[in-house]
């Protein structure tokens, strides 16, 4: 039960980074003035329950490692046993870095202060990938591919709400103003795309040894699945691009643009969730 119950905290924290680094970079790159306090507010809301949420996995690590329930915790060996390994520098890392996030808020947007700790947040928040027993005795080349994955993955997928909101009546944006967005996000898209189809393609090989096992375990099959929804996420965004964007002109355009993002935003959801699961069975392994 408390593996699960991890899974599920894991699976909640890589959410929460994914759309922290995302919801910085959009407001970083494109400067979306009428967004911005918006994006503020909920990357604040965002950072405040990261924090809870690595507690919450730190004290389910504890449980499940003493084998002893919930009277693991009482027990000061176990955390002194856990706090020996890389889970130590992971927990002060993923702190100092919401501490340096809650910073970059209050400061004005784009400085170069600004960018400064935004960018030593994201590496630090990047590292609880890497540090973990598994991908942390790969070696730096391996790191800095799971980095490079992660970057383009949370610029992606964490893009997604900002343009969904962008979309919404509230804003009054102008179709052309949202054009003009949705164009720009698709330009810097493309180097973001294609920096994680390489990266991940090289994950997959590493991890995909024996093409004969695809069909026959649980780890294959979710694999593949995965890749099928990041094709199906692929042909959504060239939709959106040669189709939506282009004939972006009224009201009635721009929300069937939103509603194809939001299939598209739930669909990420789907796949980090799969994604979870691969990272938790390799590490299992």
């Amino acid at each position: 039960m408390f593996e699960f119950i991890q899974f599920i905290f894991q699976f909640l924290s890589t959410l929460l980074i994914i759309h922290i680094i995302g919801f910085g970079l959009f407001r970083i790159i494109f400067n979306v003035e009428q967004l911005d306090s918006k994006l503020i507010r909920i990357v604040r809301i965002l950072i405040l329950l990261f924090f809870p949420v690595l507690i919450i996995n730190y004290l389910l690590v504890v449980i499940i490692f003493a084998d002893e329930g919930i009277a693991g915790l009482f027990d000061v060996f176990y955390h002194e046993l856990i706090l020996s390994t890389n889970e130590k520098w992971i927990g002060l890392i993923s702190i100092l870095s919401i501490i340096f996030s809650l910073i970059a808020l209050h400061l004005k947007q784009n400085s170069f202060i600004m960018k400064f700790l935004f960018v030593v947040f994201s590496l630090g928040i990047l590292s609880r990938f890497t540090l973990s027993g598994h991908f942390f005795s790969e070696g730096l080349l391996f790191w800095s591919v799971i980095a490079l994955h992660t970057f383009s993955v949370c610029f992606w997928i964490g893009s997604l709400y900002p343009l969904i909101i962008s979309c919404s009546d509230k804003y009054k944006l102008k179709p052309s103003v949202i054009k003009q967005l949705m164009n720009k996000f698709g330009t810097v898209a493309i180097l973001f795309v294609s920096m994680l189809l390489i990266t991940g393609s090289i994950l997959t090989y590493k991890h995909l040894p024996d093409f004969n096992t695809i069909t026959t375990s649980f780890y294959h099959i979710g694999l593949l699945f995965k890749l099928l929804l990041v094709g199906l996420l692929l042909l959504i965004a060239l939709w959106h691009k040669f189709y939506l964007v282009k004939n972006l002109i009224d009201s009635k355009s721009i929300l069937q643009l939103k509603k194809s993002i939001t299939i598209e935003w739930i669909i990420s959801f789907i796949i980090i969730f799969i994604t979870t699961y691969i990272v938790r069975i390799i590490g299992l392994n």
